[in-house]
């Protein structure tokens, strides 16, 4: 009988960290979307591209900007991005 209990309990405590992590998961998701949504719209979609993978020299050509104008509206993109990220989950305190 404890190995039956035993077993169950180790099944019931691998479902609590599973669910656990899939609801910070979503949590952490949450609040990306909501800090992306903050950006203005050539921010987003800058930094969405980016973030997707499209290389660096296809965004500066795409958007027809430098090489270091790309990079550095990325950078202060992604600056924006985190300033909002802190702010929304300051928020949730």
């Amino acid at each position: 009988m404890k190995k039956i209990s035993r077993e169950l309990r180790t099944d019931v405590e691998n479902l609590v960290e599973k669910v656990t992590v899939e609801e910070a998961y979503l949590m952490v998701a949450q609040k990306l979307e909501s800090a992306l949504e903050a950006l203005e719209p050539g921010s987003r979609q800058l930094l969405t591209e980016y973030l997707n993978g499209i290389p660096i020299e296809t965004l500066s050509q795409q958007h027809r900007l430098s090489l270091q104008e790309t990079q550095q509206w990325i950078e202060h993109s992604k600056r924006q991005l985190m300033t909002q990220l802190q702010r929304n989950l300051r928020a949730r305190h």
